[in-house]
C-alpha cells in the first residue's frame, strides 16, 4: 500500500487528534480554529479568550513550557469554531450535533441570539470540555506514569501482534491517511510497538483515540476505543491491551495510523518492536 508523504503545518498532536476522531465516525468537520501568538499575550490569556481550559491548548500543542511559547506561533485551539457568512447557531447545533440549547448555554447567549461573521462560538460537549469536568488538571502536575508492558509478548516474537486487531483490513485515505479494521464491540486493541502512552482523548461520545510515541521517534494512533486501559505518561509493549473497541452493538472499526516527523508512515513497513 502505497502512502504518499506531507508535512503538517500545525503540530502534529493537535490535527492528528482532531482529524482521526472525524475520519473515523465520518463526521464532516471537527470544531477546532487557528490562532497566532500576538506580543505579550499567554496561553493563559488565550484559554480566558475562548473560554477553553489552558490544560487542553497546552496538550494539543505539546507545549511544555507556556513561558516560552514565541510571537508568531500558530497554536490550535480545540472545540470552537469562527462564525463563517451563512452560519446559524441552529446550523452550528446540527453540524455538530449539539442541542441548540446547550449551545446556547456554552455561550452565554439567549433564543434571540443572532451572531456575526468572525464571532467565536465554544462547541459543548467537543474534547476541550473533558479537562472542564475534570477541574482542569494537568499543568504542572505529575503525569502519574504507570507501566502496562507485557514482558511475556515481547519475550515471544511470534505470539505478538502485527495489527492492533485481527480483523480484516482496508486502507483509508485522505489527510490522515492509515488502516481501518472490522472489529466488534468489546474487542481488545493491542499496542503493535513499544513506547509510551502521549495522548488519550475522547470526542462528543464518538469513542477515544490513544497515541503512543516510541523512542525510535515513530507515533502510533489507535482509535475506536470504547474503554481505555492506559493513560498519557503509562509505557506499553508491543502486545499490550491498551483498550477495547467502542460502538453501540455489532460490528464497528478500529482506526490504525503511524507517524514519523509529522509525515504519515505505511503502517505495513512500520516498526513493530
Amino acid at each position: 500500500m502505497r502512502i504518499t508523504s506531507y508535512k503538517l503545518s500545525i503540530p502534529l498532536l493537535a490535527l492528528l487528534a482532531l482529524w482521526v476522531v472525524r475520519d473515523l465516525h465520518g463526521e464532516s468537520e471537527s470544531p477546532w480554529i487557528t490562532h497566532t501568538i500576538r506580543a505579550g499575550e499567554t496561553i493563559y490569556a488565550i484559554s480566558r479568550t475562548y473560554s477553553v481550559p489552558a490544560s487542553d491548548v497546552l496538550r494539543f500543542n505539546e507545549i511544555d513550557d507556556p513561558s516560552a511559547v514565541p510571537e508568531g506561533k500558530e497554536i490550535v485551539i480545540p472545540g470552537v469554531v469562527s462564525i463563517a457568512r451563512g452560519d446559524t447557531l441552529y446550523g452550528l447545533s446540527r453540524r455538530f450535533d449539539v442541542s441548540l440549547t446547550e449551545l446556547l448555554e456554552a455561550n452565554d447567549l439567549d433564543e434571540a441570539a443572532t451572531v456575526r461573521v468572525g464571532q467565536k462560538i465554544r462547541i459543548p460537549g467537543s474534547y476541550a470540555e473533558r479537562s472542564v469536568a475534570e477541574g482542569d488538571r494537568g499543568i504542572g502536575e505529575d503525569s502519574g506514569r504507570r507501566d502496562t508492558t507485557s514482558t511475556d509478548l515481547s519475550a515471544n516474537a511470534d505470539e505478538a501482534p502485527k495489527w492492533p486487531h485481527d480483523g480484516a483490513r482496508r486502507p483509508r485515505n485522505g489527510r490522515v491517511p492509515g488502516i481501518a479494521i472490522k472489529a466488534s464491540t468489546g474487542d481488545e486493541i493491542q499496542s503493535i510497538a513499544s513506547g509510551r502512552v502521549s495522548f488519550v482523548g475522547p470526542y462528543a461520545g464518538f469513542g477515544t483515540v490513544v497515541i503512543v510515541e516510541a523512542p525510535t521517534g515513530y507515533v502510533y494512533v489507535y482509535g475506536g476505543h470504547g474503554e481505555v486501559d492506559v493513560r498519557p505518561g503509562d509505557a506499553v509493549e508491543r502486545g499490550s491491551v491498551i483498550g477495547r473497541v467502542g460502538g453501540s452493538g455489532g460490528e464497528t472499526k478500529v482506526y490504525f495510523s503511524v507517524w514519523r516527523d509529522d509525515a504519515p508512515v505505511d503502517p505495513e513497513s512500520a516498526p513493530r518492536s
